[in-house]
């Protein structure tokens, strides 16, 4: 892909630097251009779909239920924790459009990613584009100060196609407890759980899932707990980046896991098996230990299951301890189809998997 060089006023912006690889994380790309982000900063600028591409078709009807827009006209927040590369939806069309089993971009989901903080304008701008398209059903999830969010603003929100808010504390470089995280999740609840349709999106560590479980379960709002609800694979949990095949299964004793399955079953919790580079360390073997998860969810939840690419690919909260914002944070190398295989394998049930894919999401996000 040819280089493009965009005129800058050099001058007057800082430089800008891109992030260096971590020894087992690959967020290098092959190809690039030069931008100009609206936060007047000067920018090389990667594509999120520069990765291999294992062919992999998903069921007609499927629902891509967590994808993000990083758009250069809208500036990011000053107090996020990273500075992100673009990621637009013409990107993310042709991105869905590879798994799609008919050729059209597949239904999508747009979630506010975190250097936006509560600005939704460049996801209501991506979701009124959907619409312009005729790509589906516009629908969102979007991020909130629910103390100062007006109800004609989530009106405003809802219209849109609007159908949750977020609580994630999983991207910051800094870890926060389950108490506090529950009273974030609590105040979100209590001003959206008006609103039909709506849910609450949560990336939080799964310890919560056992200490909060009494306040889940009397829920009536629903929960979508992101990344496999915050599990991790035996790699992360035993700090070895090449596990055996024979330890795999050790992730199923881990603290929250019981729990978050008897949230699910219950009926107040929907899980996303979605960013297994988050759940697993194992970067060598593709996250292969994330299976055993993956089938023990499948077996136990089936009916509360949703499925999300996680695109663009975003990196981990740990990593940007003490990285400038200058520094733009490059997409991991993800082959999506290789990750799908994967996970179908470990469903091992095609009716399941249509239902992970197809009915569930339908449900939960109303695509009609």
């Amino acid at each position: 892909m040819a280089l493009l060089t965009a005129l800058l006023p050099l001058s007057t912006l800082p430089l800008v630097a891109r992030a260096a690889p971590t020894a087992a994380r690959v967020f290098s790309r092959q190809s690039a251009n030069t931008t100009t982000r609206s936060n007047s900063t000067s920018a090389t600028v990667y594509d999120p779909n520069d990765s291999p591409v294992t062919p992999f078709k998903l069921p007609l009807g499927s629902a891509d239920t967590h994808v993000h827009l990083f758009n250069p006209q809208f500036p990011y927040a000053a107090n996020r924790s990273y500075t992100p590369s673009n990621a637009t939806l013409d990107q993310l069309r042709e991105f869905t459009t590879q798994y799609s089993a008919d050729g059209n971009p597949i239904q999508v989901v747009l979630v506010q990613p975190s250097p936006y903080g509560k600005d939704n304008s460049a996801l209501l701008d991506g979701l009124k584009r959907i619409k312009k398209q005729n790509w589906g059903i516009p629908r969102g999830i979007a991020v909130i100060d629910p103390a100062k969010v007006t109800d004609k603003e989530l009106h405003d929100l809802h219209v849109a196609g609007v159908r949750g808010v977020r609580v994630n504390t999983e991207s910051a470089a800094t870890s926060t407890s389950s108490e506090e995280n529950t009273a974030l999740i609590k105040a979100a609840v209590d001003r959206i759980k008006h609103m039909e349709g709506w849910a609450v999106q949560v990336y939080v560590a799964p310890s919560i899932w056992r200490d909060s479980y009494d306040y889940f379960a009397n829920l009536t709002t629903p929960i979508i707990a992101d990344h496999y609800g915050g599990l991790k694979a035996v790699s992360t949990l035993t700090n070895n980046t090449s596990p055996s095949a024979d330890s795999y299964d050790q992730a199923l004793n881990q603290t929250g896991l019981a729990e978050l399955v008897e949230l699910a079953t219950s009926g107040s919790v929907y899980i996303k098996l979605s960013g297994v580079y988050r759940a697993s360390t194992f970067d060598s073997g593709y996250w292969a230990d994330v299976a055993p998860l993956t089938s023990h969810l499948a077996k136990s939840v089936p009916g509360r299951l949703i499925y999300a690419s996680d695109w663009p690919h975003t990196g981990a909260g740990k990593d940007r301890a003490g990285r400038p914002l200058s520094v733009i944070e490059q997409f991991r190398v993800v082959d999506q189809g290789k990750v799908l295989q994967s996970q179908y394998d470990a469903v091992n049930s095609t009716s399941v998997w249509k239902r992970i894919m197809v009915s569930n999401p339908r449900k939960l996000y109303r695509f009609h």
